[in-house]
């Protein structure tokens, strides 16, 4: 049976216990508990956690020098503060959207699209086509390997002179030769 606590019951140990314990913190800290600082305390080093705790330091040193905090319409104009400040946020990243910075590649980009589209990898629209998904399962030399294997070019020839020219495209140069080669190629 489940027995109903009335409001006249005393409080189980544990609130006793917690109670007691954050009455003698209180006493033992007048000017008050510290707070634990997530990156050097709690050793937590995301970049929007450092990022939005540097944030914070600053918005609090700033409010040390602010008479206003005990103004009654102290939280109506804080808000509006707030909500002026993230509109400058979201200014300032549509600013540099559409400045030179951000756009000094966009030309490139519209050019590559246009030859992938020509090569028919991917459609007007941009999504990708079956050529496009088989050049994304190739790790060098993409739209050459996929443009063999659909035009059927390795099919006439042998299995030598398909692994000779498939070697051309996976061949890395070794820019260091033992001293002996060298000193035998040079005689």
């Amino acid at each position: 049976m489940i027995a109903l606590l009335s409001s006249l019951d005393p409080p189980g140990q544990a609130v006793s216990t917690s109670t007691q314990e954050l009455l003698r913190l209180a006493e033992a800290n007048p000017g008050g508990i510290t707070t634990l600082d997530p990156v050097n305390d709690l050793h937590l080093k995301a970049i929007d956690v450092v990022e939005a705790v540097m944030r914070q330091r600053v918005l609090q040193e700033s409010l040390k020098d602010f008479h206003c905090i005990h103004s009654p319409t102290f939280p109506e104009q804080f808000a509006r503060v707030q909500e002026r400040m993230s509109v400058q946020e979201e200014l300032d990243k549509l600013l540099f959207l559409v400045s030179d910075q951000s756009l000094t590649l966009l030309p490139e980009y519209h050019q590559r699209i246009k030859v992938l589209e020509a090569l028919q990898y991917v459609d007007s629209s941009g999504a990708v086509q079956l050529k496009g998904r088989v050049a994304c399962q190739i790790s060098s030399h993409e739209l050459l390997l996929t443009e063999l294997l659909f035009e059927n070019t390795l099919s006439p020839l042998a299995p030598e002179e398909s692994a000779a020219l498939l070697s051309c495209l996976v061949f890395t140069q070794n820019t260091q030769t033992e001293p002996h080669i060298t000193n035998i190629l040079q005689e």
